[in-house]
């Protein structure tokens, strides 16, 4: 059956990305917080001892700072 992590990294076959990023908040996020892979940024908004993300986020709104400082990068 198809899931979230299937479909991301399918997306990131598709369109030829070496990396990719994924922020999320929802237990089905979990899908793609699995894949440990060098070039996947996993990103958890909340802390969960059992989550699988690379990384934390205390809120949405720290989402929108890593959005920034991400845009800031690419200029």
């Amino acid at each position: 059956s198809a899931t979230k992590g299937h479909a991301f990294m399918q997306l990131l076959l598709k369109e030829n990305a070496k990396q990719g990023i994924f922020i999320g908040d929802d237990v089905t996020d979990e899908d793609v917080f699995i894949y440990k892979d060098p070039n996947l940024l996993t990103i958890k908004v909340g802390f969960s001892k059992d989550s699988h993300a690379s990384y934390y986020l205390k809120n949405q709104k720290e989402v929108v700072k890593v959005l920034e400082i991400i845009s800031e990068s690419l200029e």
